[in-house]
């Protein structure tokens, strides 16, 4: 009947991200979700596999993913770090493969010149701890808010397992098993 001719319409997007998060990488995922959406995506499933990288371009695709007006789930299929993770949590369903981890670290900045004025270290650190709050913000907000996520920030590394990450709240979806292709889908890849 007509419903089946409504659900036949649905169409659902997977994105692969398996890349570092860099502007390049961020700005790709932004461009394939928007022509995604363009061409009539009804749902967008983004698996995730990322090392880190830079988190301004993660803080950019946290708010970007966050403002999409359609489902969206993101799904960890190996290891998210820093960066990664942040894109991990723009979503309200969020699952995971066996043996996934999640590991959160200390920022660094880099500095491309020999010398080095002194307001430049005070804005680095400044910057840096701006990045901090932020970060711990949006993990705060967007977990049940029982894990100590500063710590990790400010020094020595954490890592979890898919069990600690589904007890802070990271993990939606108790769930845990590889994704699935929806038959039909449309695949993208970063």
């Amino acid at each position: 009947g007509k419903g089946g001719a409504m659900e036949a319409e649905r169409r659902i997007d997977i994105v692969n991200f398996m890349a570092p998060i860099n502007d390049n990488t961020i700005g790709r995922l932004i461009d394939l979700i928007c022509t995604a959406h363009g061409e009539g995506s009804m749902e967008i499933h983004l698996y995730l596999s990322s090392v880190g990288g830079k988190l301004h371009p993660a803080f950019t695709a946290h708010q970007f993913l966050r403002a999409l007006h359609i489902p969206f789930y993101t799904h960890n299929v190996g290891t998210l770090e820093n960066g990664g993770l942040l894109l991990y949590l723009a979503s309200d369903q969020r699952s995971a493969s066996p043996n996934a981890k999640f590991m959160i670290y200390n920022s660094e900045w880099t500095f491309y010149r020999d010398h080095i004025r002194f307001p430049e270290i005070i804005e680095a650190s400044e910057s840096l701890k701006f990045d901090v709050e932020s970060y711990t913000s949006i993990f705060t907000e967007r977990t049940n808010g029982s894990f100590d996520i500063h710590g990790c920030l400010t020094g020595p590394a954490c890592v979890m397992d898919t069990k600690q990450a589904l007890d802070a709240g990271i993990i939606t979806d108790p769930l845990i098993r590889a994704p699935g292709i929806p038959e039909l889908a449309k695949i993208w890849s970063v």
